[in-house]
């Protein structure tokens, strides 16, 4: 199954493995817990996202760093002739 409820519920019960029955029942029983964990999940998802961006971004910043290092140095050839 990998709906969102069971996957949103899979990842609160691994948070909290000694309490799986009780997370259940709150969620099934109580808005306001099942408010919390949609917001967690929420939360994780965007988490997730961005860290890829970020991790994408890195490469790119070092890329371009490596670049600029490149071109001071040429430009220092020049400068130095």
């Amino acid at each position: 199954m990998n709906d969102p409820i069971h996957t949103q519920l899979s990842l609160i019960k691994q948070l909290f493995p000694k309490h799986e029955k009780w997370i259940e029942q709150l969620y099934n029983q109580n808005p306001d817990f099942k408010g919390l964990c949609d917001d967690y999940y929420s939360c994780v998802l965007h988490l997730q996202k961005f860290r890829k961006e970020f991790a994408d971004k890195v490469d790119s910043i070092k890329e371009y760093e490596n670049v600029q290092k490149v071109l001071e140095d040429e430009m220092r050839e020049f400068i130095s002739e």
